[in-house]
């Protein structure tokens, strides 16, 4: 994170002569086994106490800036060819003000128990932060909006096809749809924000300078998506063991364990776990849900 920018160690004259408000946030992992990307999420808690005051108390969540999901999904399916791309740490790339800075403060000491934990404020946004996703949508159109008379179509994608920091529509060629990649780039950049990677439906002749993963499996906001064969496919797991800190204790049943290891007596709360566990955004798979 300090490396990164996201955050930076406070000197001892800056602690002693700040006169502005200070708070401290505690933060913990989080697990997360089955992401590629990020196995392991710092989360700063901002609902904890701290001298009495819960920093999240002090701000408003703001309005829902997030485009409808169904519709970006129906928006994806619609053409021929389709694009999905990842914003790397989009909140990360949003700056406090100095003021903010001070009151995300927190403490660490690199495991070392034995000595006094240094002071670190945060500089940008982070996950736990309430108007989190209202700051970074506003960051995201605003860095859109200044190329609507450039890049007008690209511009509008951007503002209505994003979801958070996702980006998914579909084109009727490749090649329109490599000059949207291109040119969203280049919005990009000028918001100081980037590109991680971006995934195409079929089978295409790839620029090398491309961010253009070759996958066989991409997940796609909560959908597996297969993109060389163009289709769509879930993965349901039935895991019964109890939960420690959102993850389950025990592994996954397999297809020949459940007639074996499900329960005998299965109670309506016992089922209703595993249905709610499903994530389906599309509602394709609702007749098998059912």
């Amino acid at each position: 994170m300090v490396e990164r920018g996201v955050a930076r160690k406070l000197t001892t004259e800056e602690i002693k002569d700040y006169q502005g408000p200070v708070h401290y946030i505690t933060h913990h992992e989080i697990l997360r086994p089955h992401s590629k990307s990020t196995p392991i999420r710092i989360v700063f808690k901002y609902s904890a106490f701290y001298m009495g005051h819960v920093l999240n108390d002090y701000y408003a969540k703001g309005p829902d800036m997030l485009c409808d999901l169904f519709g970006i999904l129906l928006g994806f399916r619609q053409s021929p060819v389709a694009i999905v791309g990842d914003i790397i740490k989009m909140y990360n790339y949003v700056l406090l003000s100095e003021a903010d800075k001070m009151t995300h403060r927190f403490l660490w000491r690199d495991m070392n128990t034995t000595r006094e934990p240094d002071h670190f404020c945060l500089q940008t946004v982070t996950f736990g932060d309430r108007p989190r996703g209202v700051i970074a949508m506003t960051a995201l159109h605003k860095t859109a909006e200044m190329f609507k008379d450039k890049y007008p179509e690209t511009a509008a994608m951007i503002i209505n096809n994003s979801y958070v920091d996702d980006i998914l529509h579909s084109y009727e060629s490749a090649e329109e749809a490599l000059e949207r990649m291109k040119t969203t780039e280049e919005i990009l950049k000028r918001g100081l924000l980037q590109m991680k990677q971006w995934v195409m439906s079929g089978s295409h002749d790839m620029p090398e300078d491309s961010k253009i993963i070759d996958t066989v499996v991409e997940k796609v906001l909560g959908m597996i998506c297969e993109p060389k064969k163009d289709q769509f496919s879930y993965k349901v797991r039935i895991n019964f063991s109890t939960k420690r800190k959102t993850i389950r204790t025990g592994p996954d049943l397999t297809v020949e364990e459940i007639v074996q290891k499900i329960h005998k007596q299965l109670t309506k709360r016992m089922i209703l776990s595993q249905v709610a566990s499903r994530y389906d955004p599309s509602g394709l798979p609702t007749p098998f849900t059912i």
